[in-house]
């Protein structure tokens, strides 16, 4: 049976997580340990962080990333950084994008976040390796880090037309962000202010009353800042 959106609550669901190493190379690690035909490896713990609830994000801007940390075991120590004896010596790096999902029949996988690694640690004592401690963040605070694209002073232009500039002149695809129809309004005239993208984002969240945020899918969802979705896992 498929999540319906009648149970919000985490009941011990196995979650996968896909670090994709390089263009070539995923690993690939389950909180149950069954699904891995390598056994031995497993997520012993995950932990998520997220800030885009209605009781935690600023009903209006842009939220802070979501942000997950897991403690993961490798037989043979494989994502230590620090193992030169590792098939991924010199890949376990910041930035390595890390996919993760849920089942809720034991079969089927739906997306639960895509993240991006921050910090890789390992430990070894008395003869043996432990843990890999990694924690990620959404993208969203490297959006909104990137400079903000030249975008010429606009009159009578719909919200999506001008959000879609800057997206795409950051570099993303119209599959990667989306504009709720509801906050879609006819600007009057103005221009876009500030040096960052993260600016422009508080700025049109300010102006039509929206939030932005980032689906488990990995889109950017401009939503109108006060409502409420039946699928409490949309985001």
């Amino acid at each position: 049976m498929t999540y319906t959106g009648s149970d919000v609550l985490w009941h011990g669901e196995p979650i996968k997580a896909v670090i994709h190493i390089d263009s070539n190379t995923d690993y690939t690690v389950y909180t149950d340990g069954s699904y891995d035909s390598y056994a031995g490896n497993m997520i012993k713990s995950i932990k998520f962080n997220l800030s885009e609830g209605n009781n935690k994000v600023n009903p209006l801007g842009i939220a802070s990333s979501n942000s997950i940390s897991m403690s993961i075991y490798d037989k043979d120590d494989a994502l230590s950084p620090a193992n030169e004896q590792s098939p991924y010596y010199g890949k376990i790096v910041n930035g390595i994008e890390i996919d993760i999902s849920i089942s809720y029949d034991g079969v089927n996988w739906e997306p639960y976040g895509k993240y991006y690694a921050t910090n890789w640690d390992g430990s070894f004592s008395e003869g043996w390796h432990g843990f890999v401690n990694v924690t990620a963040e959404d993208m969203m605070n490297t959006i909104g880090n990137k400079d903000l694209p030249e975008i010429q002073a606009y009159q009578g232009m719909y919200a999506a037309d001008l959000i879609g500039a800057v997206m795409e002149g950051i570099g993303l695809s119209s599959s990667e962000y989306y504009v709720d129809d509801r906050i879609n309004e006819q600007m009057t005239y103005g221009i876009t202010t500030g040096s960052k993208v993260r600016d422009f984002m508080n700025n049109i969240c300010q102006l039509l009353f929206a939030r932005v945020v980032i689906n488990r899918s990995g889109v950017i969802m401009f939503v109108p800042a006060l409502d409420t979705y039946e699928d409490a896992n949309e985001f």
